[in-house]
């Protein structure tokens, strides 16, 4: 969806939005070119705004101990309930 009427839909999230409509939605008959930026600097300035909101958006990374062990404890579990151990 590219074009709507103001007041009748919003986005709703940063970096993957999704756009939430009040009424119906129709299809374009012609293709709708879109430009978003007009140089490589207003290109680099945008992907680096998201890819900052994206990693603000992302859990922090595990320490090693919780990479390694919670791996290393789901498979004791699993092989455990395999072999009908309590």
């Amino acid at each position: 969806m590219r074009l709507f009427r103001r007041g009748k839909a919003s986005f709703e999230g940063k970096v993957h939005e999704v756009l939430k409509v009040e009424g119906s939605i129709g299809l374009l008959k012609e293709p709708l070119e879109h430009a978003s930026f007009q140089t490589l600097r207003d290109y680099w300035r945008r992907l680096e705004a998201y890819t900052s909101l994206e990693a603000q958006a992302e859990e922090p990374v595990p320490s090693g101990s919780k990479l390694l062990g919670r791996p290393l404890l789901r498979f004791f579990f699993d092989l455990r309930a395999e072999a009908g151990i309590s």
